[in-house]
């Protein structure tokens, strides 16, 4: 509900759970009504059906006020008294009212009554230098004096509280429902305390896209004793590393479910997301530099894989919506089948008459590990991001289809043993998602 000069305006108000008074007001008048945007300045008051109200008032506060001890100055305390129309929110609404300003800095109160000059209450915490030169921090505060001078209370209801009156705004707000109702006999008008609060927001929903993705072999790394061998013993270079050459490009439909746990304010939420793609097949086939067998194929299947996903978004009013960023965390796990390596049966290799090993498989990572980035934009129960994926294999990939070098005794040619290489999987994609979120907005009020 939206007060203007001398009208009330009853629209569908964008609640940001806010702690200081906002700038701004998103709303709509209706459901489908397009979304407007008003300087709070411009309004008398603004509220929410749950209860909570704010009063835009000229009011006069100490500008030099200032209670948090990180940010104090040394110096004596200081005052600079200013007017300004400050967004307050009000604590009790009666025949005294209490307001307040400034929450998420030093928190300034403002108590009102009819044929007074508001009553302002700060704490302020000041430096102070001893004789030994060393700095003491000095909070000043006479608010309880400051009451009583304004209120001169002379009934019983509040008079046993007085001394133990604490500064906070719970027993402001104590202090003064109480004087209204018991000393003035008014009713008491003040926000519930959960209303107040501001608490945690559950998005959840389904989400639907897909997108290409190359997948690469990186630092090849013979799995050989290089270096070692001394003696009779020599290592000869047989094969380089095929498997560098060969790009995985597939294209990979996904679908899962997503939860954003949104913070106060709206503005930050911590994501989670689960999906299944699809798997996928891809041949590759490279030259190796022999005449006996010039080319070899590397054949991949893919079964069905899962991703999960931590990070957190960040979301910035935009038009009808949101924009939102964000990143984290991604886990993979591949459902990957070993590979298979063909190339012209009946070819036996040897080296100096020693046949070699013949394997024509390999296994390929299960889980891949990495993180993500992505951008979007948000609006009602739409939303649809772009992410880049970067992921990297938990384990190395070891190509023993492809003999790196082999360890021979010179003297008799006797091959002793035959290293492979090993490699690191990385896998580079690009994401196009669509979302539904299938909870309620319980913002909206």
């Amino acid at each position: 509900m939206l007060s203007r000069t001398g009208d009330t305006l009853r629209v569908e108000l964008e609640n940001r759970f806010w702690k200081a008074g906002p700038d701004r007001l998103r709303y709509r008048t209706t459901a489908t009504a397009p979304i407007l945007d008003v300087p709070t300045r411009r309004l008398r008051g603004f509220g929410l059906l749950s209860g909570r109200q704010w009063r835009v008032l000229p009011l006069q506060y100490d500008a030099a006020a200032e209670g948090r001890e990180a940010n104090v100055m040394p110096g004596n305390a200081m005052t600079r008294l200013q007017t300004d129309t400050l967004v307050t929110e009000v604590l009790v609404l009666g025949p005294v009212t209490l307001l307040s300003a400034f929450e998420d800095t030093t928190p300034h109160y403002f108590v009102l009554k009819a044929n007074a000059q508001p009553l302002e209450l700060v704490s302020r915490v000041i430096s102070r230098t001893a004789a030994n030169g060393s700095q003491t921090l000095v909070t000043i505060n006479n608010y309880r004096e400051q009451l009583r001078l304004f209120l001169q209370p002379d009934c019983p209801a509040v008079a046993s509280g007085w001394g133990s009156l604490a500064y906070t705004p719970a027993a402001l707000t104590r202090l003064l429902s109480t004087y209204n109702q018991a000393c003035l006999g008014a009713p008491v008008v003040r926000p519930a305390k959960s209303a107040r609060r501001p608490a945690v927001r559950l998005d959840g929903g389904v989400v639907l896209g897909g997108g290409p993705g190359t997948g690469s072999f990186a630092n090849a790394q013979s799995t050989g004793l290089v270096g070692l061998v001394t003696g009779d013993f020599q290592q000869a270079t047989l094969e380089q590393a095929h498997l560098a050459a060969v790009k995985r490009r597939q294209l990979t439909p996904a679908a899962g479910l997503y939860l954003d746990v949104l913070m106060p304010g709206r503005t930050l939420a911590v994501h989670g997301e689960a999906q299944l793609a699809l798997g996928n097949s891809s041949s590759h086939t490279v030259n190796t530099g022999f005449a006996s067998f010039p080319t070899k194929t590397y054949a991949f299947k893919q079964g069905t894989q899962l991703s999960l996903l931590a990070g957190l978004r960040v979301f910035g009013a935009a038009g009808k919506g949101s924009l939102l960023a964000g990143g984290g965390v991604l886990l993979t796990r591949t459902g990957f089948q070993d590979a298979a390596v063909t190339y012209p049966q009946g070819i036996q290799r040897t080296y100096k008459g020693t046949g070699l090993p013949d394997r024509r498989d390999f296994t390929m990572p299960a889980g891949l590990d990495g993180f993500y980035l992505e951008a979007g934009y948000r609006r009602g129960r739409l939303q649809g991001s772009l992410a880049w994926r970067r992921q990297t294999s938990t384990t190395s990939v070891t190509d023993v289809s492809t003999i790196s070098s082999v360890i021979f005794n010179k003297n008799t040619n006797q091959v002793i043993s035959s290293s492979n290489y090993a490699y690191v999987y990385r896998l580079s994609q690009l994401q196009l998602t669509v979302g539904y979120r299938l909870s309620p907005d319980t913002d909206q009020e």
